[in-house]
C-alpha cells in the first residue's frame, strides 16, 4: 500500500475534525449571541469581555486600587448601588432632580464644576443640607491628563476653594474626573489633594439627550451589587428618569448609598 493512499484516510479524518471544530465554535458563537440579547444585563458582559478588565481582576484592583486611590465600584457582597450626577449644578436641572430625591428620601452623589458651584452656591448648600454628597468635578471641566502638574493642582485647587466659599467650609473628598479621564500621574496629584478618584460601572447613556426609558434601562442593565451609576446634570430626559430609577432600584432590592458610604465597606481584602 503507498503512502498516498495511506493519507487519504488522514486528510478525510483531519476535514472531518475541522468542520466538527467549526460547527461547535459557530454554535458557541449563536448561543452566546442568544445569550446576550436576551439578557438583562449587556453592559455587565460588555465589560468583562474588555481585556482591561481582566488585567484589573489579575491586579485585584475591578472594586478599588489603593495605591492610586481609584474607586471603580462598590463591594459585591452588598446589594447597594449609588447614584452619581455629574456636571452641575445647573438649576433647570438640579432643582427637579433634588425636589425628585427629596420626595423618594433619597440620597445621591453630585460631581460638581467649581465655576457652576461659585455661580449657583445656594444649589451647593441645598445638596449638602439634603444629606447628599458633593464631589470634585474640577473647576473648568478640564480633561486632567491634558493638563500639566500645575494646572491639574489648579483646576482641582480651585474647585475646592469655590465649593468651601460656596458652603462655608464644606470639604469634598472624592473627585470625579471629566471623561473619567486619569492616568497614574493625574492620579497621584488627586491623592496628594486628599481625593479619591471615583470611577463609574453603570452608565446611563445620558451623554446625549436620551429618553427616560431608554436611561432607566441602560442604567438596570448594569446594575449589581455595589455599582457606581453616572448620571449627567445636563438634559430634561435625565431629570424626568430619575424618579423611575429610583423606583426601579429599589424594586430590584437595591439601597441608595453615597460614593463615601461605598468606599467605608469595601471588603477588608
Amino acid at each position: 500500500m503507498s503512502l498516498l493512499t495511506l493519507s487519504r484516510p488522514l486528510q478525510k479524518n483531519n476535514h472531518r475534525s475541522v468542520r466538527l471544530l467549526a460547527l461547535l465554535l459557530a454554535m458557541l458563537v449563536a448561543g452566546f449571541g442568544v445569550f446576550y440579547a436576551v439578557s438583562p444585563h449587556k453592559s455587565l458582559i460588555r465589560r468583562r469581555m474588555m481585556p482591561g478588565y481582566w488585567i484589573l481582576a489579575l491586579q485585584g484592583k475591578t472594586l478599588y486600587d489603593p495605591d492610586l486611590k481609584i474607586l471603580r465600584r462598590g463591594n459585591p457582597d452588598l446589594p447597594e448601588v449609588a447614584i452619581t450626577i455629574d456636571d452641575g449644578p445647573r438649576p433647570e436641572n438640579s432643582i427637579p432632580m433634588l425636589d425628585a430625591l427629596k420626595a423618594a428620601n433619597a440620597r445621591a452623589t453630585f460631581y460638581v464644576v467649581g465655576k457652576s458651584a461659585k455661580a449657583h452656591p445656594e444649589l451647593i448648600r441645598r445638596m449638602i443640607a439634603e444629606g447628599h454628597e458633593v464631589g470634585s468635578h474640577t473647576n473648568e471641566h478640564l480633561r486632567l491628563p491634558t493638563l500639566t502638574d500645575a494646572q491639574a493642582r489648579n483646576t482641582l485647587k480651585n474647585a475646592e476653594f469655590n465649593v468651601r466659599r460656596a458652603t462655608g467650609g464644606y470639604r469634598m473628598k472624592t473627585l470625579r474626573p471629566p471623561g473619567g479621564e486619569i492616568d497614574a500621574r493625574t492620579a497621584k496629584i488627586a491623592k496628594e489633594l486628599g481625593y479619591t478618584t471615583v470611577l463609574w460601572s453603570a452608565t446611563s447613556g445620558d451623554y446625549e439627550s436620551q429618553s427616560p426609558d431608554y436611561i432607566v434601562q441602560e442604567v438596570m442593565d448594569g446594575a449589581e451589587n455595589g455599582a457606581i451609576i453616572i448620571l449627567h446634570d445636563a438634559h430634561q430626559g435625565t431629570v424626568q428618569a430619575l424618579p423611575m430609577l429610583i423606583r426601579r432600584l429599589r424594586e430590584a432590592g437595591f439601597k441608595l448609598v453615597t460614593v463615601s458610604e461605598m468606599l467605608e465597606r469595601l471588603p477588608s481584602s
